[in-house]
């Protein structure tokens, strides 16, 4: 196996992350207009996530906990 030199393997010793910012979009009080979005128009009929949505929707319970259908 050929060693990479960007990567440093280390065992017995982990790092800390940082602790992450919190980023909030603010809310414009002054829209005027809400607008329906129909999610089956922004995805393509062939795109690949289609596949695991209908994946998903066989059996919702098993990747959601607590559902109950």
């Amino acid at each position: 196996m050929k060693e990479n030199p960007r990567f440093e393997v280390r065992t017995g010793q982990v790092e800390k992350e940082e602790p992450r910012r919190v980023r909030l979009k603010p809310i414009n009080r002054r829209q005027m207009m809400l607008r329906p979005v129909e999610v089956e128009k922004l995805v393509a009929e062939d795109h690949e996530v289609r596949a695991i949505w209908e994946f998903v929707a066989s059996e919702p319970g098993a990747y959601v906990p607590g559902l109950v259908q």
